[in-house]
């Protein structure tokens, strides 16, 4: 073979690759360029690198550019710290108590909770900035509720405590006002971020009434109509038909009150009920061998009743009437098949709550400096079966409670009932007619003829069908 054909053997393509001519070119370029040390040896690394195909830059259109950039921007704004005042002059605005949440989700990492760096520090932006602008809500203390998952968007759950009470409903004896029972907190949720955190109204006795006997997963919607059977009522009577809001405040007050926990002797209450702040400035954390038992954790909210509220009403003592009579020892019956529980009650003779306890990390027990005393690095954590995603984690003497899924209760029918048919429209009566050929007399009457009369023998007319034979 002579030099001309095999430089043109070399110089042809095969399958959309380089020849073998350009390779070798591309190889001596590398060479002179690069000047390795070793350029013999380096023949055949450069060579795999050139055979390794170079990525192709990714390409977005105009829109997708501007959506990046607005997202951008819009998180930027979020991570800004809240300032008072503007210009140079503007000082660092204080906000309400929150925690650190970054410090938190170290801890739920052990649970599988995890959010990852990035989220949690959107978490963390987010929350701080939901205080700074409802700063004239009186927030006294603000933390990440958790996060239930929807169908078209997931909800971000904060909850939140305010200075003021609110006023009772004089159309609604039922109603628990702002700061006590079911509303003793107030919640807010955003399907994002980056965006406006929107308050939800609290949550009426039928709303949990009713959502105990529907199962229904979050559409992200909160405007979303509600239509169930069971029918899931409006917020009043003029508004048959309720919205997402009031179905996930009602969720999220029956999740509050069955899974939010603390360690045994962090809440002390006296004889009257109340927390007693004295006896829970001196509370010190357990061993944690006590921790890994159900008797070392308690609830830390009121138990919802059957009624959707968190207390009885008085039995009237001084009834005198039958009626009254009656209404009272309806009452005491219903009392006494649901008893009101403490609001410090162990979660291990929960009736209807099932747990299970799990302890990881570093279980050894280090001297902490005083004499005797120890420090443990054990990460303990309790998880709800009942309300699967309801987790209670500890480390040290910090705890945190969180709830991530759906919303919904395990062990609850998944079918509901439909509902019933529309019933049907009466048909209409057939126009009277009248024949003058029998001197205008009634041909065909005003009504349908019944097929069955009452005390007429049964029909032994056979259908058509059957007299030519069945077809």
């Amino acid at each position: 073979m002579d030099v001309d054909s095999g430089r043109k053997f070399l110089q042809e393509k095969a399958e959309g690759k380089p020849s073998v001519y350009e390779h070798f070119a591309s190889i001596i370029d590398k060479v002179v360029l690069q000047k390795p040390d070793d350029p013999f040896g380096a023949l055949e690394v450069l060579s795999r690198l050139l055979k390794v195909e170079t990525p192709q830059s990714e390409s977005f259109e105009e829109n997708e550019i501007e959506a990046m950039k607005t997202k951008a921007t819009s998180m930027m704004a979020v991570t800004a710290v809240p300032t008072e005042g503007e210009g140079e002059g503007a000082a660092p605005k204080t906000v309400c108590a929150i925690p650190d949440f970054m410090e938190e989700s170290a801890m739920l990492e052990w649970a599988g909770v995890g959010f990852g760096e990035l989220e949690s520090y959107q978490i963390m932006c987010s929350l701080r900035k939901l205080a700074a602008d409802s700063s004239e809500d009186g927030i006294k203390q603000l933390r990440f509720w958790g996060k239930i998952l929807g169908i078209s968007a997931d909800y971000y759950v904060a909850e939140g405590q305010l200075e003021a009470e609110g006023d009772p409903d004089e159309n609604d004896p039922t109603y628990e006002k702002q700061g006590e029972g079911c509303n003793a907190f107030t919640f807010w949720v955003t399907t994002s971020l980056t965006g406006k955190w929107e308050k939800l109204p609290h949550t009426r006795a039928k709303h949990i009434i009713a959502a105990r006997k529907i199962k229904k997963i979050m559409t992200g919607d909160l405007n979303a109509k509600v239509i169930t059977h069971p029918h899931f009522p409006g917020p009043a009577e003029k508004e048959p038909f309720s919205t997402e809001k009031e179905l996930l405040r009602a969720q999220i007050a029956q999740i509050t009150a069955d899974t939010v926990l603390c360690i045994k002797g962090f809440m002390v209450l006296d004889e009257e009920g109340n927390l007693d702040q004295e006896a829970m400035e001196k509370f010190v954390t357990p061993p944690v061998s006590d921790l890994a038992k159900l008797d070392g954790w308690t609830h830390e909210r009121d138990h919802i009743l059957k009624s959707g509220r968190t207390k009885h009403d008085e039995i009237p003592e001084d009834a005198e009437e039958e009626e009254e009579k009656k209404k009272a020892e309806k009452m005491k019956k219903e009392q006494e098949a649901d008893p009101k529980r403490s609001r410090v009650r162990s979660i291990a003779t929960d009736p209807d709550l099932q747990w299970a306890v799990r302890q990881g990390g570093d279980k050894s027990l280090y001297s902490a400096g005083a004499e005797g005393e120890v420090k443990s690095y054990t990460v303990t954590t309790v998880r709800c079966l009942t309300w699967p995603g309801a987790v209670t984690v500890a480390k040290g003497g910090s705890v945190t409670n969180i709830y991530v899924g759906q919303g919904l209760k395990y062990g609850e029918p998944d079918f509901f009932p439909c509902a019933p048919l529309d019933i049907q429209e009466e048909p209409e009566d057939p126009v009277p007619t009248w024949g003058p050929d029998k001197g205008w007399t009634l041909v065909t009457g005003g009504e349908m003829a019944e097929p069955q009369p009452e005390g007429a023998p049964p029909s032994t007319e056979k259908p058509a069908e059957e007299e030519n034979g069945g077809g």
